[in-house]
């Protein structure tokens, strides 16, 4: 039995993520479009028809165009900065891993931090399964191994 494409996104080609996301895009679109009747009136009810007097009849909406290229600028230039030091630090560091693994805890350590018994420990570190209980405060109450 094949798995369904639904639960497995990643069995999808291309061209069906794109058609997919553009149907959804369209009927958000006209999801939102049926709303606008409401919208309007709540919009009326609160007296925002200021707004339209202000933005469409005396042009207001090019002051809005002209911040959108404002900020729209400064988003470039720091993008272009941001841009600029990851490839400095790509060339400073290429082929040079200084982190270093965390050197793991001895069993010992292990059961003192856990107050378990470092038996019972190595015990349910071989388990292929467990059922591990907690009390109020967060500290191991019982360790159960259910291999059989």
């Amino acid at each position: 039995m094949n798995p369904l494409i639904i639960k497995r996104p990643k069995l999808q080609t291309l061209k069906q993520k794109y058609a997919n996301t553009i149907v959804t895009l369209a009927f958000w679109a006209l999801w939102f479009y049926l709303w606008i009747p409401l919208i309007s009136l709540v919009a009326w009810l609160f007296g925002i028809e200021i707004f339209y007097e202000e933005f469409i009849l005396t042009e207001g909406y090019h002051l809005l165009i002209s911040l959108f290229f404002r900020y729209g600028m400064v988003t470039l230039i720091i993008s272009i900065c941001l841009l600029g030091w990851a490839f400095y630090n790509q060339l400073r560091f290429r082929n040079k891993d200084r982190r270093k693994e965390a050197p793991l805890p001895s069993s010992q350590a292990l059961a003192d931090f856990f107050g378990v018994n470092v038996a019972h420990l190595e015990k349910s570190r071989k388990a292929k399964r467990l059922i591990v209980r907690f009390d109020d405060t967060g500290q191991i109450r019982n360790i159960e191994i259910l291999d059989h």
